[in-house]
């Protein structure tokens, strides 16, 4: 990873992340992501995708949510997440 976006989001500042998942999750899993907002499950592209919502109050979070989707064997489709600050810049997106 380049040196340049460690900087600019460090490890203990909050992200707003959006997560896509293959699958759906009903609202009660919220508490179990760390509360994170779901929205209902879509058609896309022959799938049925859910997309998380949130800010999270850091990487270490959203490891947590990430470790939960992985343990609910739910693939992550898409994540991106952008510095939770007054003025955001968005980041490197990552697609899976």
């Amino acid at each position: 990873m380049d040196s340049s976006v460690r900087e600019e989001m460090p490890f203990n500042s909050p992200v707003l992340c959006r997560i896509r998942v293959k699958g759906q999750i009903t609202e009660n899993w919220s508490d179990r992501l760390q509360s994170i907002s779901v929205s209902q499950a879509e058609p896309f592209k022959g799938l049925l995708v859910t997309t998380l919502e949130d800010e999270l109050a850091d990487l270490t979070t959203l490891t947590g949510v990430l470790n939960t989707l992985n343990e609910l064997h739910l693939p992550v489709l898409y994540l991106e997440c952008i510095r939770a600050v007054s003025n955001p810049e968005r980041l490197p997106v990552t697609s899976c």
